[in-house]
């Protein structure tokens, strides 16, 4: 009799809680669902706002008519006369504005480096501020060139290479922490060669 009675309530017990268990398993089903479908909302809001938004493009070249690398020299006053050595590079630095928004310039910085290869990441606490006033750039626009003399206070050795690069921060109508990086190889007559690593060319 007791054993009759305890197996009614098992089983009653067992069978009245597979509803409970039925809703847990719609509750996390739906919840997956949700999460799902905002995550797709939320990849093709950011689609349609790269398909519309300003997209700025940087070009380096040497300024025409100027030279290559210069190499430079000089003495600093210590406890005596030191040498110093440098190198000098003038660029002209072209942006335009390859989106369908309008977009605002808000800094452009770049830097001159003598290094043995090419670093993984760009070091942009060697970058100079170029330019910091706004320079607004509506669709298709291209900017006026902007010419620079950046300097490294390293001088060229053998094995060893020239690089520059640099940075550019704009914002638009869908936002305002945009920026596009440059780097280029610059070789001794003053052509300049595009780097192939990501983050000197990378537009956010």
């Amino acid at each position: 009799m007791t054993i009759a009675i305890l197996f009614q309530i098992s089983e009653k017990s067992f069978w009245g809680d597979l509803p409970t268990w039925g809703l847990l398993l719609v509750g996390i089903v739906g919840a997956w669902i949700a999460i799902r479908t905002l995550f797709d909302i939320r990849e093709q809001t950011r689609a349609l706002i790269n398909s519309e938004r300003a997209w700025i493009m940087v070009d380096v070249e040497r300024v025409p008519g100027m030279g290559g690398i210069t190499d430079l020299s000089g003495t600093e006053m210590g406890v005596g006369p030191v040498r110093t050595e440098g190198t000098g590079f003038r660029a002209r630095i072209v942006c335009r504005n390859d989106g369908k928004a309008p977009a605002w310039i808000t800094e452009k910085r770049a830097c001159l480096d003598i290094v043995e290869s090419i670093p993984e990441s760009p070091d942009w606490t060697r970058t100079n501020l170029i330019q910091a006033a706004p320079e607004p750039l509506s669709v298709g626009q291209v900017s006026k060139p902007t010419d620079e003399t950046l300097i490294c206070k390293r001088g060229r050795a053998l094995g060893k290479m020239t690089i520059l690069y640099g940075i550019v921060k704009y914002r638009d109508p869908f936002g305002e922490n945009r920026s596009t990086s440059f780097g280029y190889q610059v070789r001794d007559d003053g052509s300049l060669e595009r780097l192939p690593n990501l983050e000197y060319n990378e537009n956010t």
